[in-house]
């Protein structure tokens, strides 16, 4: 586990596009995931996947900003299975640019994850959203977040 300076959290919060105002950040790599674990606690409140970096949904800051997709059940099942968001599952979508993180709910408002919007449009069918962390069990976030409490324990 690495801290980071001053200069590097000031790199990463240019890559996260919002300013990180934590002064104490580490960085712990498990595998292909980077998980950058914020405060003295060690929160890891955001991972680097595959080059992207993703808010977790530990970090409640920022994902309460984050446009909100609401998809129906089915989908919120395919999702926590590794699917992308397919556009037949989405019940209510804000205006976002192709690009943007979303934050994908249930009906019920429950987190399911966060992914990236592909398209400024919804379209009738096809991939909406990649999603880059979900609440499945073989999501490489979720694993990387439980393999750190493992070896702390």
């Amino acid at each position: 586990m690495k801290r980071l300076s001053k200069r590097e959290i000031k790199r990463l919060s240019s890559r996260l596009g919002r300013e990180i105002k934590e002064r104490t950040v580490y960085v712990e790599n498990f595998g292909s995931v980077k998980l950058y674990l914020f405060g003295d606690e060690k929160v890891p409140k955001l991972a680097e996947v595959s080059g992207e970096i993703v808010p977790t949904l530990y970090y409640k800051e920022m994902i309460q900003d984050l446009p909100r997709v609401v998809v129906d059940a089915g989908a919120a099942k395919a999702l926590m299975r590794g699917a992308d968001l397919m556009a037949p599952g989405v019940r209510k979508r804000p205006e976002v640019e192709e690009g943007d993180l979303v934050l994908v709910i249930d009906e019920e408002g429950k987190p399911v994850g966060i992914g990236k919007a592909l398209v400024k449009e919804l379209p009738e069918k096809g991939k909406v959203v990649k999603m880059l962390h979900a609440l499945w069990e073989k999501d490489k976030v979720i694993k990387a977040i439980k393999e750190r409490r493992s070896k702390r324990v």
